[in-house]
């Protein structure tokens, strides 16, 4: 996302990924209320590899939504925020929500 305005409807995903770079460069992204999500990082299907998201946009979250949901939980994902003004979260939202490891090993 290299600028811009994205508008995510109820129960809706703004920017879904399975990695393994996620480059927020600009822009806004307003979360509306029920379930939705600003951005979504999931596992690949095949080979999941780490995730580096770099997220540099404005986002506001509505009332029982998420902005950042990390699912990936196959591969270590790292997240580095910075929004160039204020994030403004809602009642019972959370900004950023991960279950990915803190670190990966393989199995052989």
């Amino acid at each position: 996302m290299n600028g811009g305005t994205i508008n995510v409807g109820d129960n809706g995903v703004g920017i879904y990924s399975q990695g393994p770079d996620v480059n927020l460069i600009a822009g806004k992204i307003n979360v509306a209320n029920n379930n939705a999500v600003g951005i979504y990082i999931d596992d690949a299907t095949v080979e999941p590899k780490p995730t580096i998201v770099k997220g540099n946009v404005d986002m506001k979250v509505g009332q029982n939504s998420v902005g950042y949901l990390i699912t990936a939980a196959n591969t270590k994902t790292d997240i580095k925020t910075k929004a160039s003004s204020d994030v403004h979260i809602g009642e019972n939202s959370v900004y950023i929500y991960s279950r990915a490891p803190q670190k990966f090993r393989r199995k052989n």
